[in-house]
């Protein structure tokens, strides 16, 4: 689909008493800084939105004025109290899912105090809302948590879920408490190709039926069927706005990108490549059970020098679990037949121990990540596989993350807050935290999860750099082949059943 720039009369009615919100020559204001200055929208009864524009441009800046979070500077806000005060509107969104890992992280804290069990917080306590006037027929929710399962995950703790399965989560938390407007950032990011169908449906649905939407996404395929109207953010303005018309191609996707060349790796990463084992993973029939179901069913997997894996299949299949397994972080590592690095796991190793070799990327890692430091402090904790830096650096270390840096084109990030950064910024840095120890192993979990087209582009392009020029292997997992790097040479595809199916490329 394609925008029409022309101050189109809306859909439905025209009137000035169908006006729900307003922004007037408004400026915006995130932490320290003002952003959008003079932005002026208005948003009317029937009317479903689109936010189109790169990572860092304002977007969830943009939509915090619906929900009062934003604070508006200059210019004017108004609502329509009556129909559409701050209350009636849920958001979801990576910054709401934050909040949610940090309660359940206080929770944590909380019942250790008390000497408490360390249940973490459950599926059941997010979805523990008392059911408002929903604006559509609840029963086409009811459909959707039957048919993703969500119904039956109510006992499971959060902390185990995948982030689909989480974004998935959060949205029936945001319309069981039936909002007028639901406003989400990138609701079919961590989803399978059926899970991202069945959420479409749902939701174009509940707009038919009145549900009104304001949608952010990066991806033109994923701008759903009943959205009417569009804003374009672009050089920290709005640069357009009108009614959302059919289809042509994606004119917000042609981005140059260009990634500074990285030198070859030296003399001692060569021996160090030449002393590598001859499997860096091995698995014997693997299996994982989680409350009765076998999540990873005999699993006989190996990942030798000079391969670069993808993992992939639907949601629950198994494959952050997978990695769990390689990272040290899953309690039945141990009881499964599992070496790394030529080694067999169990053998008095510490988790330490196991995570020295690995260099790891994951939505799960940026979300622990509040801590307020500046990007050359999150790339040197990487040396010490900690969130946050609680140890004094070397003057090599810095240097090393100085020469990353600069590899990678993000020396500007070095000296800048890590919350106040941008989506694919923050990617990069984790990336470049991943690489300072030069890991024998690269584990990314879908790295370009709410990057736009540019910083997908990229990532990509440094992934395949990096592959090319350091003696490291990848594994990296993906629900959409389009995000695969084309460095990949095996895929291994898990299913629901625990089954798993490997194709070399």
């Amino acid at each position: 689909m394609t925008p029409d720039p022309g101050h189109s009369a809306p859909v439905g009615d025209n009137a000035p008493e169908s006006v729900l919100f307003r922004l007037e020559r408004a400026t915006l204001r995130a932490g320290a800084r003002r952003l959008l200055p003079n932005t002026s929208w208005t948003l009317r009864a029937g009317q479903n939105w689109v936010i189109l524009g790169g990572n860092g441009e304002g977007k969830t800046t943009l939509v915090g004025t619906l929900t009062g979070e934003t604070p508006v500077v200059a210019g004017r806000r108004w609502f329509d109290r009556n129909r559409l005060a701050p209350a009636h509107v849920r958001c979801v969104s990576f910054e709401a899912h934050e909040r949610l890992a940090a309660w359940d992280d206080g929770q944590d804290e909380a019942r250790s105090f008390a000497h408490k069990g360390m249940r973490g917080v459950r599926v059941a306590d997010i979805l523990n809302t008392d059911r408002r006037d929903f604006t559509a027929d609840p029963g086409d929710l009811d459909r959707w948590m039957d048919q993703t399962g969500l119904s039956a995950w109510r006992e499971r703790e959060i902390r185990t879920l995948s982030s689909g399965e989480m974004r998935q989560v959060m949205i029936a938390r945001a319309l069981l408490a039936g909002p007028r407007l639901l406003v989400i950032d990138e609701p079919f990011d961590g989803l399978d190709t059926r899970a991202r169908r069945r959420l479409a449906d749902m939701l174009a649905t509940l707009m038919a039926r009145g549900l009104q939407m304001v949608l952010i996404t990066h991806h033109s395929d994923e701008i759903l069927t009943g959205i009417t109207h569009y804003m374009l953010l672009q050089g920290g303005r709005v640069a357009e706005q009108g009614v959302w018309r059919p289809s042509a191609p994606d004119r917000n996707s042609r981005h140059g990108v260009v990634v500074a060349p990285m030198a070859a790796g030296n003399a001692a990463e060569t021996l160090r490549a030449q002393r590598r084992p001859a499997e860096l993973v091995r698995m014997r029939s693997v299996t994982v059970v989680y409350e009765g179901r076998r999540v990873i069913d005999r699993l006989n997997w190996c990942v030798r020098p000079g391969e670069h894996w993808a993992v992939c299949g639907p949601n629950g299949a198994g494959k952050s679990t997978l990695l769990q397994l390689i990272c040290g972080d899953h309690p039945q590592a141990y009881a499964n037949d599992i070496h790394l690095f030529g080694r067999r796991r169990g053998r008095g190793e510490t988790v330490w121990d196991i995570k020295r070799p690995i260099g790891l990327v994951s939505n799960a890692l940026q979300i622990r990540y509040r801590k307020s430091l500046d990007g050359r402090a999150v790339m040197l904790s990487g040396f010490f596989d900690s969130v946050g830096l609680y140890r004094q650096a070397s003057t090599a270390q810095v240097e090393a993350v100085r020469r990353w840096a600069r590899r990678l084109s993000i020396s500007r990030l070095l000296e800048k807050d890590f919350q106040r950064m941008s989506n694919g910024e923050r990617r990069m840095v984790l990336i470049a935290r991943a690489m300072v120890k030069e890991p024998s192993l690269l584990v990314l979990d879908e790295p370009c999860q709410g990057l736009d087209s540019r910083n997908r582009m990229r990532i990509l392009e440094m992934l395949d750099m990096i592959v090319r020029t350091q003696p490291a292997q990848m594994i990296y997992v993906s629900h959409r082949p389009d995000e695969l790097p084309g460095a990949t040479t095996h895929e291994l595809h898990l299913s629901l059943d625990g089954r798993q199916r490997i194709v070399a490329r």
